[in-house]
């Protein structure tokens, strides 16, 4: 037993005896113990956008004592990864998964075609036993038709393991992609959330 698990074991069994109120115990505890531990391997997978972040996750990960794995294709949808996640994660085992997939998807219009694909991706994930984050697409261009029921349907079959970053990211001209700093701020905000969700250390 660790000296964090070791303390929190101790204050959980003392608090009732000097008045500790329970609920900011174990808040606390909680924050200090991550569902996933430093040292643990992370995977991002996705298109052009998870490419942009890339950067940010490694150094966002290794700053804080994580080791990070990055696998993105350029121009990729959810139907190319679900076959090839398997064999992805058995390759590098990772604790923690971040995809960030569904703006190619969007641009579909039938995105429904891909609801088997977001079940077969969190059957692997549940299968192997490892935490998911999925990141929704931002805010696309009209012609991306698809955009709301996309994210509809990850929110759907998803649901807890889903983060919709509600603030204004900075991005090119194209309206699809971020600049440098629009990624930063991305990779900013979904660390901060696994962090309040009790899933790494921030």
């Amino acid at each position: 037993m660790n000296f964090q698990l070791l303390l929190c074991f101790i204050m959980s069994t003392i608090a009732p005896i000097v008045g500790i109120q329970h609920t900011v115990l174990t808040s606390k505890c909680n924050r200090q113990i991550p569902q996933v531990a430093k040292g643990s391997r992370m995977l991002l997978i996705g298109d052009s956008l998870a490419q942009g972040m890339s950067p940010h996750f490694n150094k966002s990960a290794r700053s804080r004592g994580y080791l990070p794995f990055i696998k993105c294709l350029q121009g990729s949808r959810i139907d190319y990864w679900s076959p090839r996640l398997e064999a992805i994660i058995n390759d590098i085992r990772p604790t923690l998964i971040v995809v960030s997939l569904g703006t190619n998807d969007a641009g579909m219009t039938t995105p429904e075609s891909q609801r088997p694909h977001i079940k077969n991706i969190k059957k692997i994930i549940d299968r192997y036993g490892a935490k998911i984050i999925w990141l929704l697409p931002q805010p696309l261009p009209s012609r991306f038709v698809g955009q709301n029921d996309i994210k509809k349907i990850i929110n759907e079959e998803l649901q807890n393991n889903v983060y919709d970053t509600k603030i204004r990211l900075e991005k090119t001209e194209d309206k699809i992609h971020l600049t440098s700093k629009g990624y930063e701020t991305w990779m900013n905000a979904t660390w901060e959330h696994m962090a309040s969700k009790g899933i790494i250390v921030n």
